[in-house]
C-alpha cells in the first residue's frame, strides 16, 4: 500500500480507490465540475485568439504593419 499526500487540501469527498484509474476518473469528474482559474481561463482566451487570427489573418496587423502605419505629426 503507497500514501499519497498533497499540500493543498483537494475536498476529495471519497478517500479510497479500487485503483488509479478510479482515482483518476475521480478526479476528472471534480475539475469538470469546478470553476475555471484565472491562469486557465487565460490560457484558454490566448487560444481562442490565436485560432481565430488563424482562421480570419486579414482581420488582424501584423507588429510591421502597425508599425509602418504610425506617422508621426
Amino acid at each position: 500500500m503507497t500514501t499519497i499526500s498533497f499540500d493543498k487540501n483537494l475536498k476529495l469527498n471519497k478517500n479510497h480507490f479500487k485503483d488509479l484509474e478510479e482515482f483518476q476518473l475521480y478526479l476528472i469528474k471534480n475539475l469538470q465540475k469546478s470553476e475555471l482559474s484565472d491562469e486557465h481561463k487565460y490560457i484558454i482566451d490566448k487560444r481562442k485568439r490565436l485560432d481565430d487570427l488563424n482562421e480570419n489573418p486579414s482581420d488582424y496587423l501584423s507588429v510591421y504593419e502597425l508599425k509602418s502605419s504610425i506617422t508621426r505629426k
